[in-house]
Parts: structure tokens; sequence; C-alpha cells
């Protein structure tokens, strides 16, 4: 949020903080939203639990669903451009990703294949709590949420338009995130045989590739 505060011009500091807390609670009602909504069998006897997020029960595709969608609500009642918010609340990813990934890495959630041989593999719980030396999924995912950042910032000065920032940088987590759900070793619910994850991340990908090409498709120059 500081830096989100600190890129802002000085007249609008206090709507890009306002608006980074509200896509902060939307992205949170969407991913216990998305949580509840996959796991109907418990909840329908345990209503009371639904919002007590503190006792665990996120969903990164209905946190991601609900960060967009608040995105765009505050981009339609403050009258901002999309593309112009969506760049100013990028700082907001990384810590966000890099907290979604460790903490599932010490929660046993998202966790990796055993690779006991494996000299990179890292220990890891499952969720009956046994630590085993797995594919170190969750820490490949916070390494690589940084990196996709770093390089969206370094390639930031050549991106004029309002949008591509954004767009690329969901884009190549979206991809990065199909990758590492494909290998995924904890249970996950499914639907026709496929992991609703990787379905997710799927679509997902699928739509950003088309939000890029309108990004990036060549803009005639009026004069």
């Amino acid at each position: 949020m500081a830096w989100v505060a600190w890129r802002a011009p000085q007249e609008r500091a206090g709507l890009w903080l306002n608006a980074g807390l509200l896509v902060l609670f939307g992205a949170l009602i969407g991913a216990r939203a998305a949580f509840v909504w996959s796991h109907p069998a418990y909840f329908v006897d345990h209503w009371l639990d639904i919002p007590q997020v503190w006792l665990g029960g996120l969903s990164w595709p209905g946190g991601l669903l609900g960060f967009w969608v608040s995105l765009g609500l505050i981009s339609y009642f403050s009258r901002t451009s999309l593309g112009d918010l969506a760049d100013k609340l990028l700082p907001l990813l990384p810590p966000l990703l890099v907290g979604a990934w460790l903490g599932s890495w010490l929660s046993g959630v998202a966790y990796g294949q055993v690779a006991s041989d494996a000299w990179w593999a890292l220990p890891a719980p499952d969720e009956w709590g046994t630590w085993s030396a797995r594919i170190p999924l969750q820490v490949s995912g916070a390494l690589v949420s940084v990196a996709i950042f770093l390089l969206i910032e370094w390639l930031s000065p050549q991106l004029k338009v309002a949008g591509q920032a954004a767009s690329l940088a969901y884009l190549a987590i979206c991809l990065m995130t199909l990758v590492l759900v494909s290998l995924r070793s904890d249970p996950v619910p499914v639907w026709h045989g496929w992991r609703w994850d990787i379905l997710a991340a799927m679509l997902f990908s699928g739509c950003l590739l088309l939000v890029n090409l309108l990004a990036f498709w060549p803009r005639r120059k009026m004069g």
C-alpha cells in the first residue's frame, strides 16, 4: 500500500489507497466465497463458519476473480480508467501472492509430489501435518511471482498504454499458476474428472490472452 501511495499523484493518493483496500477486501470475499461453494457438504451444516476466514479456507480462483470484479466496480463508480487503475494497484500483487504461496507451504496446501532423493526437494507438510521432502511448488510460486513483478517493473518504461503492464503481469501469473497447479498432489475438488483449479487457470489464461491482444494491438495515431 505504501508503494501504491508513493507512485500515485499526490492529489489522487487517497483514491489509490482506498481502491487498494477495497480490492484486497474484494479478493478476500471472493476467495472465501469460492471455497465455500466448492465445499458445500461441510458448510451446509456449519454455515456459521462461513464468515470466519481466520479458520482457514480460501480459494485462489475466487480471490483473483474478486480482485478483478472489485477493480471493475471501482473504475466504474470513480470514473477512472480501468487500465490505469490496474497498473497503479499492481504493487499489491507481489506480497499477496508471496503470502499466499508461503502460507500454503506452512499449512499443508498446494504441495508437490514426494521427491525424497532429489537434492532440490524441500520439506513440506501435507493436510495431515506429515512433513516430507517434496517438489517445492509453494516456494517456486513465491519466487516466480517476485520475478514476474520485477520483470514488469523493468519493462514498464516501454509499456506506454494504460493497462499493458497489468494485463501482461496477470497473464504471466496465470500461466505460472497453470503450470504449478498441474503438479499439485493435494486433494482438490474435481469437475468431470478435471481438477477445478486447473480449469480455472486455463480459463483465466485464455481470457488474459485476449485482453493482452487488445492491450497491445497497434493503435493508429490521430493527426
